[in-house]
């Protein structure tokens, strides 16, 4: 477990606090990102969960926001090279889009939306700077099929020939070089900040302690009693001594064991019942 003193940019902790804290800031990596000029956006939050039913699984958007035009960003910072990538970014649309329409709406209220992950590695292997994604038509390429969603993904392991010194400069700092480049140094010095503000350093060091004790007492509890359920337990205990929310407990079961949601969910009810009965 890193130090709070010790997180950097590309940290997701540290890349939600310094994106969702500037827009005007978050607004340029944006301009610099997609290459055209952003204008100005309004931050909805970070770290933000969406859920659509109780049986299905949540995300948590690093950065999300939208602009003037109405298009919608979801900015996420990926810095451990995870399998089925393009399928979590798949899913992230799928509830963005869910997330948006209200029932009885019509599909054309739908925004563009622009799905960006911001790599520490390479991917596709293919060396570019931005790897930007839409739907085209296979027989006819130039056929775009206009469902306004774009999904990018960063790679600072490129072929540098025909970037700007600000891109150049931008893809550095994701590998942890800080240069004199304006951008990089606003972007260094808001990180210095957020290193200073001592609300923000209780809150990692809180969550960082629930997923270390969760996951301890969850290995204990599953190698005691060689089931889903034992390890469950020992995440819950955790949870509820750090008073973290329902969702967030069954969001680290299901990561933690394999089960799925509706299983989950009936584990912690389970548990609480157990435990009311116990008090009786």
């Amino acid at each position: 477990m890193k130090r709070y003193q010790e997180l950097c940019y590309t940290d997701d902790f540290m890349f939600c606090k310094v994106m969702a804290s500037n827009p005007e800031l978050c607004r340029r990596v944006l301009t610099l990102i997609l290459g055209k000029k952003v204008k100005k956006v309004v931050i909805h939050g970070s770290q933000q969960a969406i859920g659509i039913t109780a049986a299905s699984k949540s995300i948590r958007m690093d950065v999300y926001m939208d602009d003037a035009e109405g298009t919608v960003y979801d900015l996420e910072m990926q810095s451990t090279h995870k399998p089925y990538l393009p399928k979590r970014l798949r899913y992230y649309q799928s509830m963005l889009d869910l997330n948006h329409l209200e029932k009885g709406a019509d599909y054309g209220e739908l925004p563009h939306t622009v799905i960006i992950f911001v790599c520490t590695f390479d991917y596709f292997k293919k060396r570019l700077p931005v790897y930007t994604f839409e739907n085209r038509c296979a027989q006819l390429p130039e056929l775009r099929m206009g469902d306004e969603c774009e999904k990018i993904f960063v790679n600072p392991d490129s072929n540098r020939e025909g970037l700007s010194e600000d891109f150049c400069a931008f893809l550095d700092y994701l590998h942890g070089r800080v240069t004199e480049n304006r951008l990089v140094r606003e972007l260094e010095e808001e990180v210095e900040k957020a290193r200073a503000h001592k609300e923000w350093e209780v809150e990692y060091m809180t969550w960082k302690a629930y997923e270390m004790d969760a996951r301890r007492e969850g290995r204990a509890e599953g190698r005691a009693e060689g089931r889903i359920e034992g390890k469950a337990e020992g995440i819950i205990q955790s949870g509820r001594r750090h008073r973290f929310s329902d969702e967030v407990i069954v969001e680290d079961i299901v990561a933690e064991t394999g089960c799925d949601h509706a299983q989950a969910q009936k584990i912690l009810q389970n548990y609480d019942k157990k435990r009311e009965a116990q008090l009786v």
